[in-house]
């Protein structure tokens, strides 16, 4: 029996496989329309003018297609995926609400330099300019806006199922190995897809970028993952409550003197 099976309810308790079949089946066709709305999203800025803060907005949105599209396919691969699923659903909202907003809303902090640099750049900007406005991108998405994502989506569970995640069984198909692993294939997936169509220095600097995601993944992803890391950890300090007070140590420190300011001789 896996620790999974082990925290999920007997069918003499009402347990329905066969409806929590269905359930995860739901909820990966709703995670599945999220890569259709990113796609969407990314041909929406694809037929804006070029303008600053407007075309140059397909660029993140790119990243965080092919991403979603690497995740979808590991989880693919999982008997366990559905909280992955609620958390690709809740991640897209904050990605969305965060293209709509301005970067003067203190409601976008996170997003607040992404903005910043995309108010300045068009697609005819510097190449070196665009991998920062994504760089900027995922690690406000990632370190920020995943946390709040996993957080919504334990509420999510416990609404659907009836009963509180065991988060710790979900957290390979978060922020595991494997994950960061399909995100850096995912990121040769995006630049690849931009080298085709560049031609020149252009082409030069993306062939040099893809060869130290390969070359310096140790330098970078360690960074990534600490990212991840961050936001699990935000996000169970959201959703866990308080530890109770020792109260054996409590009553410790109300009863016990300060200690004396004199020094020992």
């Amino acid at each position: 029996m896996s620790r999974g099976d082990a925290t999920r309810p007997r069918p003499s308790e009402g347990y329905d496989r066969r409806a929590e079949a269905r359930l995860v089946e739901q909820l990966r066709d709703e995670a599945l329309a999220v890569v259709g709305r990113i796609e969407a999203d990314k041909q929406c800025f694809a037929a804006m003018s070029d303008l600053p803060a407007r075309r140059v907005h397909t660029l993140f949105a790119g990243i965080y297609l092919r991403t979603t599209q690497r995740w979808m396919g590991f989880l693919a691969t999982r008997r366990d995926p559905e909280f992955a699923y609620l958390t690709i659903v809740r991640f897209y909202e904050i990605y969305r609400a965060a293209m709509r907003t301005t970067m003067r809303d203190p409601a976008t902090s996170p997003w607040r330099r992404y903005h910043g640099l995309a108010g300045r750049l068009t697609m005819t900007g510097p190449i070196s300019a665009h991998l920062l406005l994504v760089s900027s991108g995922v690690r406000a998405h990632t370190r920020y806006d995943l946390g709040v994502a996993i957080a919504r989506a334990t509420h999510d569970y416990a609404r659907l199922y009836g009963r509180a995640p065991d988060i710790e069984r979900y957290r390979e198909t978060i922020v595991g190995r494997q994950t960061g692993y399909a995100f850096q294939c995912a990121g040769l997936d995006y630049i690849d897809d931009h080298r085709r169509q560049q031609t020149g220095w252009r082409h030069l600097v993306l062939t040099v970028f893809r060869s130290g995601l390969l070359g310096l993944s140790w330098l970078w992803m360690p960074i990534f993952q600490q990212w991840r890391r961050a936001a699990w950890a935000d996000a169970k300090q959201a959703v866990e409550p308080p530890a109770a007070p020792d109260r054996d140590k409590v009553g410790f420190w109300i009863f016990r003197p300060f200690p004396s300011r004199q020094k020992v001789p």
